[in-house]
């Protein structure tokens, strides 16, 4: 999730504006999520996704809700949403 900082950052850059910032940055993490449920390992490296290692923590907590995808991208956007505040807020107090 360290990349939606990123995100941020680099929407404190292009746009002043946190509400114009918000849409797109909830938009990418979205995408993100989508693409973490659609595959089940990561192309490059060959490593579980990060949906697949979330649905194998809720098996062990022995807890697996009915439909997990839509708790995962609600936690998804969640957090992300508060990591691109910080990087959105890091870069303003950085540069402007």
């Amino acid at each position: 999730m360290t990349y939606t900082i990123l995100y941020g950052f680099l929407l404190r850059a292009f746009t002043s504006q946190p509400l114009m910032a918000l849409p797109i940055v909830i938009g990418l993490i979205v995408l993100d999520a989508v693409v973490s449920i659609a595959m089940k390992r990561a192309p490059l490296t060959g490593t579980p996704s990060r949906y697949a290692l979330y649905i194998a923590s809720l098996a062990e907590g022995g807890s697996v809700p009915d439909h997990p995808w839509i708790r995962y991208i609600l936690e998804t956007i969640g957090i992300g949403t508060i990591l691109a505040a910080v990087g959105f807020g890091l870069a303003t107090l950085l540069f402007f």
